[in-house]
């Protein structure tokens, strides 16, 4: 297998991209307007690929070729189709390092201030 250091740039300056739809493909594919074929690994207990490409399927997302229907015709029909298909935008947020990077500032500022009012607080004595 060979690797590229930069997959979402070769797969957005190509009419079709094909892949197994590993985790990081995935996130290239939904990160370019690139119509895709996904033909998911998914040997014996292996489902992960196979359950995310069917559910981006539902979306729009992307194009699923079923391994167990995998042959030259099916191939050939499934990049054709792609070809002539606009995948759609999924409203998913794709840039999660910046946004956890916000949450968790937030979490603890939020952390922050609670504790500064807990510090404040004072009990008052119980009456005699």
């Amino acid at each position: 297998m060979r690797y590229l250091p930069d997959l979402g740039s070769e797969m957005a300056a190509s009419a079709v991209s094909v892949s197994q739809g590993g985790y990081n493909t995935t996130m290239d594919i939904l990160g370019c307007t690139t119509p895709a074929v996904v033909v998911p690994y998914s040997e014996g207990r292996e489902d992960e690929q196979a359950a995310r490409a069917r559910r981006l399927e539902r979306l729009g997302a992307l194009r699923v070729l079923d391994p167990t229907r995998l042959s030259a015709q099916t191939f050939e029909d499934a990049v054709r189709d792609a070809l002539a298909w606009t995948p759609r935008a999924v409203p998913l947020d794709l840039d999660g390092r910046t946004r956890t990077s916000e949450l968790l500032r937030a979490l603890s500022a939020a952390r922050s201030a609670e504790t500064a009012v807990r510090g404040r607080q004072r009990v008052a004595p119980e009456p005699d």
